[in-house]
């Protein structure tokens, strides 16, 4: 029993020494390491330019018009492919509101007057 209550204590000191050097901060984590950006910048030369789409139906009866948002001035993959992505958003939207609203019940129009 004493030679355990010894090697316990033995260490006790040791245990000490390591928290106190690590909330001093004195051995620290190790660091990530660093990295540069090696894609060129695309920015430079972009305009944002939109486009209005409109659409019209008789019957159910509705008038759409979508902006949609695009960049000009670069062939780059990146810019192609954020053109792309918006498309398909907008046209997503467009063609779930069209579902919607064939689903959605006529409404009656009488037509006369009425006193």
């Amino acid at each position: 029993m004493k030679n355990i209550l010894r090697e316990s204590l033995g260490r006790f000191p040791f245990s000490l020494t390591l928290i106190g050097l690590v909330s001093c901060n004195l051995i620290s984590a190790p660091v990530a390491p660093t990295f540069t950006l090696t894609e060129p910048p695309i920015s430079q030369g972009l305009t944002l330019t939109s486009i209005t789409v409109s659409e019209t139906s008789a019957l159910p009866v509705y008038t759409l018009k979508a902006l949609v948002l695009f960049l000009t001035g670069s062939n780059d993959p990146r810019v192609q492919e954020f053109n792309q992505e918006v498309a398909a958003l907008v046209q997503q939207e467009v063609d779930g509101f069209k579902l919607s609203m064939a689903s959605a019940p006529n409404p009656t129009i009488a037509i006369g007057s009425f006193f």
